[in-house]
């Protein structure tokens, strides 16, 4: 099998994650206004008066179950640290600063988030779901993993940033080193995320 690409080590820029942020906030925008047949622009003013958020990935009933977490190593303006992504807000929450990389005692493929900038951790917070779908929750769940990491992929590559997902990694670890419990709120995907190597 081959060796899967890593960065080299470099940081992202305060620009790329003013980009990201920017990407992030277009595409939201643009889904809405698609479905609602307005402008994007009058979306997002919409959402501003209003304190509606869209986001750019559907959810059964929109119950969004999914949290994402960023495991920032090399980060410009960010501290070496873990945050939590607040979707209404459109910002990072400091959650602690990092005692250790995450890296080869969270997966096989070690390397891949050991060399990364970030690591994106999706999780799920399962009762979200399953209070209106009972057991259907699980998968409906796990596809919306599926649509966030496939926007986070996109929107690194429109970075021209390298990315990669694993879903191949010690559960309990990951749960552990995010701080979740792994019944309530359990890790579904880690997307790290840094330059391209060579």
């Amino acid at each position: 099998m081959a060796k899967r690409p890593t960065n080299n080590g470099a940081s992202w820029s305060a620009s790329e994650l003013r980009t990201l942020k920017q990407l992030a906030k277009a595409g939201t925008a643009q889904a809405a206004a698609k479905q609602l047949g307005r402008t994007p622009a009058a979306v997002q003013q919409k959402a501003m008066r209003t304190g509606i958020s869209f986001r750019a990935a559907p959810s059964g009933g929109a119950l969004y179950p999914l949290e994402l977490y960023a495991v920032c190593h090399r980060v410009e303006g960010l501290e070496v640290a873990l945050y939590h992504y607040d979707p209404l807000l459109h910002g990072l929450e400091l959650l602690g600063p990092l005692t250790g990389r995450a890296g080869a005692d969270l997966t096989p493929y070690g390397e891949v988030l050991s060399d990364s900038a970030a690591v994106v951790a999706i999780t799920a917070v399962f009762w979200r779901s399953r209070f209106k779908y009972g057991a259907r929750a699980y998968r409906f769940t796990l596809t919306e993993a599926g649509h966030v990491a496939q926007n986070l992929l996109l929107a690194a590559t429109a970075l021209g940033l390298a990315s990669v997902p694993v879903g191949g990694f010690y559960d309990r670890k990951v749960d552990d080193f995010i701080g979740v419990d792994g019944i309530f709120e359990g890790s579904l995907y880690l997307v790290p995320v840094g330059h391209a190597a060579g």
